[in-house]
C-alpha cells in the first residue's frame, strides 16, 4: 500500500512518453498477478502534460482494479489519437460487476473526474459475469502532430 502512495505522490512518468510508459505499467501490474496483457500505443510525438498525466492516472487505475477485483486473466489497453481527440479503451474478461451498484469505489470515480476535468468523457460498460470495458476520450489541442 505504501509503495502505491509513494508512487502517486512522485511524478509518474520519470520523464518517460506514454507510449513507453503505458506498456511498462500495464506489463508490470499484470505480470505480478499472472494476467495476460495487449497493449496498444499510437500517440502524437508530445500531448499536453494534463493530458499525459490523467491518462497515465487513469490507466494505473483502471489495470489496478482489473488485478485487485476482476479475477480476469486477460486485459487490452488501446490509446491513440485522432485529429481532435485522444481515446483510451481498456477491456477485460474479469467477471465483471453491476456498475449502477458500485457507488464507493473512489477509482473509478476518479477516472471520470479526471475525464471530465480535461472536458472528456469516461465511459464504464460492465455486468456480472461480462468482463469490464473503460473508454475514455479527451479533446487534444488543434495545434497536435498525429501520427500518419
Amino acid at each position: 500500500m505504501s509503495k502505491s502512495v509513494s508512487a502517486l505522490r512522485n511524478n509518474p512518468l520519470q520523464g518517460q512518453s506514454l507510449a513507453i510508459a503505458v506498456p511498462l505499467l500495464v506489463n508490470e501490474l499484470c505480470q505480478s498477478a499472472r494476467i495476460t496483457s495487449d497493449c496498444s500505443v499510437e500517440l502524437p510525438e508530445t500531448l499536453p502534460d494534463d493530458i499525459t498525466l490523467a491518462l497515465f492516472r487513469i490507466v494505473q487505475e483502471a489495470i489496478t482494479n482489473v488485478v485487485k477485483h476482476s479475477q480476469a486473466t486477460t486485459v487490452q489497453v488501446k490509446l491513440g489519437a485522432k485529429p481532435s481527440r485522444v481515446y483510451l479503451q481498456v477491456l477485460d474478461n474479469g467477471q465483471g460487476f453491476d456498475p449502477s451498484k458500485n457507488t464507493t469505489g473512489f477509482g473509478l470515480r476518479g477516472m471520470r473526474e479526471r475525464a471530465i476535468a480535461l472536458s472528456g468523457t469516461c465511459q464504464i460498460w460492465s455486468a456480472p459475469d461480462a468482463g469490464c470495458r473503460i473508454s475514455v476520450i479527451l479533446p487534444l489541442p488543434a495545434a497536435i502532430d498525429h501520427p500518419a
